[in-house]
């Protein structure tokens, strides 16, 4: 069965819809693109989820993969992330093959959260510190600075870092998720579902403290979601898998 995609650019609240067939996805810009995927594919067991898929992702994008279920769009973020192989084709990031890169210096610089990340035991503190332990991450500690900031435009305070994290709600999980993720200050973000637990209000704030982080950095974001409003309100671009 063919699998294909195609683009929406989102341009000051008015869509102009480009359908992409293994073709890259236009985008006016005066820089190189953070991130490329040159005909990519993946497959298992005679199942093909996408296939020959091409994106340039530029500074300061934020794009919204969208699709049926079953289409891949986990299965794109995570092999976009280096956590699962590719079948076919090539990623680049700032311009150099992935297999320049090593795993974790990719990892760190393209960083997947998924929608039910794993905790460690102990507080959200301690789960907020845990990356910044390994020599890749170490460069970040200085990020801890933001955090009073970052808790105020969530609705949080100071306590919110002692709570237990085994005690915390799904919502309030991916909180302290993208809490640490702006910590480690990845090039690209790929967020998976990140509200799907949240309440409307809450939503809305980690929109604005994602926004405001993107604004102050030459970053990107990828994301997946169910919301369309959402979508509506945070991408300025969507890519559409399809079966």
């Amino acid at each position: 069965m063919a699998c294909g995609y195609s683009t929406t650019q989102i341009l000051n609240g008015e869509r102009q819809q480009s359908n992409v067939f293994g073709s890259s996805a236009m985008h006016q810009a005066p820089s190189k693109p953070l991130l490329e995927t040159l005909q990519i594919g993946w497959e298992r067991q005679e199942k093909r989820l996408w296939w020959n898929l091409n994106l340039q992702v530029w500074p300061g994008e934020r794009v919204a993969v969208r699709g049926p279920s079953g289409c891949g769009k986990t299965q794109l973020l995570r092999t976009i992330a280096r956590l699962d192989p590719l079948c076919s084709g090539e990623l680049r990031l700032q311009g150099q093959r992935a297999d320049r890169w090593p795993s974790p210096a990719w990892r760190a610089a393209v960083l997947y959260v998924a929608q039910q990340t794993p905790l460690v035991e102990g507080s959200v503190e301690t789960n907020l510190l845990w990356p910044l332990r390994f020599r890749v991450q170490r460069r970040h500690l200085a990020n801890l600075q933001n955090l009073p900031d970052w808790l105020q435009q969530l609705g949080r305070d100071s306590t919110f870092l002692k709570q237990q994290a085994h005690h915390l709600s799904g919502g309030e999980r991916q909180l302290l998720a993208l809490l640490r993720a702006l910590l480690l200050e990845p090039c690209v973000l790929l967020l998976d579902e990140p509200t799907a637990s949240l309440d409307p209000e809450s939503s809305t704030a980690l929109e604005k403290l994602l926004r405001s982080w993107m604004q102050e950095r030459e970053v990107a974001c990828l994301f997946t979601s169910h919301d369309s409003a959402q979508v509506e309100r945070l991408a300025n671009r969507c890519v559409h898998l399809t079966r």
